[in-house]
């Protein structure tokens, strides 16, 4: 997840996520904050194509900046309920 947008590893991947997308009534990709500021190499989709993204912590300021200029919303996931889950 980057300024380029989403990218996979794989061309092929990266045609299967963008049919997903296109199918789809709402985006939402879950990924971890280590996908912030990443790029790969097949570029699949613009920022201004995710409605959501929920992560386990919050990006850098230039990222939420992106993110809010592309109406990305963003959620953070409380780690304190993953683990009244697991219990």
């Amino acid at each position: 997840i980057s300024a380029k947008g989403l990218t996979s590893l794989t061309v092929e991947e990266g045609r299967i996520k963008h049919k997903m997308m296109q199918q789809a009534e709402m985006t939402v990709i879950l990924a971890d904050h280590s996908k912030f500021g990443r790029e790969l190499f097949y570029k699949f989709a613009d920022l201004s194509e995710v409605d959501l993204i929920i992560t386990d912590r919050s990006p850098s300021p230039e990222m939420l900046e992106l993110l809010d200029q592309h109406e990305v919303e963003l959620w953070i996931a409380d780690q304190s309920f993953s683990k009244e889950l697991s219990l």
